[in-house]
């Protein structure tokens, strides 16, 4: 199933829709599909594991080691003296 693309316009009234349209009319046909290509975000989805599965293993130990010092530094975080 392919991903499911966002528009420029998908967030505009139809008011902007009609506004955005009016910019790009004074464009050739080309040009203006170089700029709607140039707004086209797919919609991917992708986990943390997928983010992780490119860290290197010194990345790894890192986040790892971070994680647990937010933890070991949890009870000491709002304590006022």
């Amino acid at each position: 199933m392919p991903a499911k693309s966002w528009s420029p316009t998908d967030s505009l009234s139809d008011a902007e829709k009609a506004d955005f349209d009016e910019h790009l009319a004074h464009l050739p046909e080309t040009y203006k599909e170089e700029i709607l290509r140039q707004y086209d975000i797919p919609q991917i989805k992708s986990t943390m594991l997928d983010v992780l599965r490119w860290a290197t293993p010194f990345e790894v130990a890192l986040m790892a080691l971070g994680g647990i010092m937010a933890i070991v530094a949890g009870p000491f975080a709002n304590k006022s003296d």
